[in-house]
């Protein structure tokens, strides 16, 4: 609402330039500019304080904008030390993560995750600010990142279905993310630790279960 108060002072503020010029024409006529002196004078302190005045309604509303457009990845605290109750919801957050896997939720947000320890979402998200260093969408990613990372080292699922499995549902973020955390993406990560005989594990066993085939008798 301020942000169209704003329009309006700024569009009167424009008008008054040829309103002026207008009175400084029949000034001209009637009274051979006798006035003219103070009429653009007066003109232009009127101008002035309405402009004046549109700046510091765009102010005012700018600020709400603002704080509503910053996410939470930039609410991240920069105080050097946590307090004790910090400390112990954070703790409660990496227990969940491991033992229930919460990361593997595509859907898991900050909300999900105070629903789940029955606590306010500013006071999960001020914890893991503080005590990781990032926001909550960063540090579950990082869960979901070491999963991935695990599974492209000990297994030969798809790229694809790793990104499913660590909990992620848009492959670019997955990219994303990976590139992020280790400075690689997934495949070129892989080539890089998964140990060789992990990659010979999967046509070994599927050799082993083919059956054997005997040639014709004619082909002796």
């Amino acid at each position: 609402m301020r942000s169209y108060r704003s329009l309006w002072v700024t569009a009167v503020a424009i008008l008054a330039s040829p309103i002026t010029d207008i009175i400084i024409s029949f000034d001209m006529q009637w009274t051979g500019g006798a006035h003219s002196g103070a009429v653009i004078a007066g003109g232009n302190v009127l101008a002035l304080l309405l402009l004046g005045g549109a700046a510091a309604v765009a102010s005012e509303a700018a600020a709400p904008d603002e704080d509503e457009e910053n996410d939470e990845a930039s609410r991240v605290q920069t105080t050097p030390s946590a307090t004790s109750e910090e400390s112990a919801i954070a703790a409660a957050v990496d227990a969940l993560m491991r033992s229930k896997e919460l990361y593997k939720d595509v859907d898991l947000n900050l909300g999900r995750i105070a629903r789940r320890l029955g606590l306010p979402a500013r006071h999960v998200s001020s914890a893991i600010n503080r005590i990781h260093g990032s926001s909550v969408s960063q540090y579950v990613n990082n869960h979901r990142i070491d999963e991935a990372r695990r599974l492209l080292a000990t297994t030969d699922e798809p790229i694809t279905r790793i990104m499913f499995d660590a909990g992620f549902l848009s492959k670019s973020n997955f990219n994303r993310e990976f590139l992020r955390i280790t400075g690689l993406n997934p495949k070129a990560w892989r080539l890089e630790h998964q140990p060789s005989g992990v990659g010979m594990q999967l046509t070994s066993s599927l050799a082993t279960s083919l059956p054997a085939t005997s040639l014709p008798e004619g082909g002796k």
